[in-house]
């Protein structure tokens, strides 16, 4: 019998059971957590609140709106829908589009259908009435389940935008009925986009979730990751020079896995050779000259003193400079 290898995964067992616990008590049906991108929020969702959830007779349901952010309101129902696999016929074609199409008819005779005849229409913020008629059918059933049902919606800040204002709306008026049924977690890569999305009274979902930032991962992580590499590895690596490299890569555990994938690979380079290595493929994965091109001339500037300016950036020398 092959041998077990250890898991890579560092499991947060007690945040989830702490996140658990504060939706259970009912104060609340929903939490927003918010970090920057690739400091283990899906893992945590998809490896450590759900198999908890499910565990205490939760139903789960993950999404994560990034997948479609031209329409997550077909993302959201693909993922209501999933548990019972079941879509019809029309209700796939009127989500078919990420076309800003004025309208789709349909007429004649399907061997599925019979005669059947149907016209789709798409509101200026791009949501069809189908696919909202479709999102609160699916929320219904999801509520009418024996057991409670746990929604994961992954990167939720994308129903900040302006465009899926018409869906967010519906979206929080969906759930605030089903508050006992349905329990929600929203996490978000954009802090400031979040607390928008949760904080301004204009927003559908202004005060509808506590806004928290996600714990980010620390010493713990480092030292479950070292122990597994030198499980698998030839290598040795110290907490103490892994400690070091982590905090070189930022803190950004993705970061860190790659540091540990390259020191499998080319440890006879070094250390320092290989965490240069690895800094260097996360900078070109940034695309910085891409984004510098994008920039306005006076975001170039403002980012050009931030770095060289002796002055004072409110000083009247500054503002000249900014003004030329």
């Amino acid at each position: 019998m092959a041998k077990r290898k250890p898991s890579w995964h560092f499991s947060r067992t007690d945040l989830a059971k702490t996140y658990l616990d504060s939706l259970e008590i009912g104060l609340v049906s929903a939490r927003a957590l918010f970090a920057p991108r690739r400091h283990g929020k899906t893992e945590f969702l998809k490896l450590d609140m759900s198999p908890m959830a499910i565990e205490r007779g939760y139903a789960v349901v993950y999404v994560n709106l990034w997948d479609n952010q031209e329409r997550p309101a077909s993302a959201l129902i693909d993922a209501l829908q999933a548990p019972q696999a079941k879509t019809s016929v029309l209700s796939r074609l009127s989500r078919g589009s990420t076309k800003s199409v004025k309208s789709v008819k349909l007429g004649g005779k399907f061997a599925a259908l019979g005669e059947a005849s149907a016209e789709v229409e798409w509101d200026k913020s791009g949501v069809t009435s189908s696919e909202l008629l479709d999102l609160h059918s699916e929320l219904k059933k999801t509520a009418a389940k024996k057991r409670s049902t746990l929604l994961l919606v992954d990167e939720a800040h994308v129903l900040a935008d302006a465009r899926h204002a018409t869906l967010a709306a519906s979206l929080r008026a969906g759930l605030d009925i089903r508050k006992d049924a349905i329990k929600v977690i929203f996490t978000g890569s954009s802090e400031a986009t979040l607390r928008r999305m949760f904080g301004q009274i204009k927003q559908p979902f202004y005060n509808w979730a506590p806004i928290e930032p996600f714990p980010l991962l620390g010493r713990d992580f480092v030292e479950h990751q070292v122990a597994t590499f030198n499980a698998v590895s030839r290598h040795e690596l110290s907490v103490a020079q892994a400690l070091r490299a982590f905090r070189k890569l930022h803190g950004v555990p993705e970061y860190f896995r790659r540091f540990l994938d390259e020191l499998v690979t080319h440890s006879f380079d070094g250390l320092e050779v290989v965490l240069e290595r690895t800094q260097s493929k996360i900078h070109d994965t940034q695309n910085y000259p891409k984004k510098w091109e994008q920039l306005k001339a006076i975001d170039r500037a403002v980012l050009s003193l931030a770095v060289t300016a002796a002055n004072s950036p409110h000083s009247l020398t500054t503002r000249t400079q900014l003004g030329e």
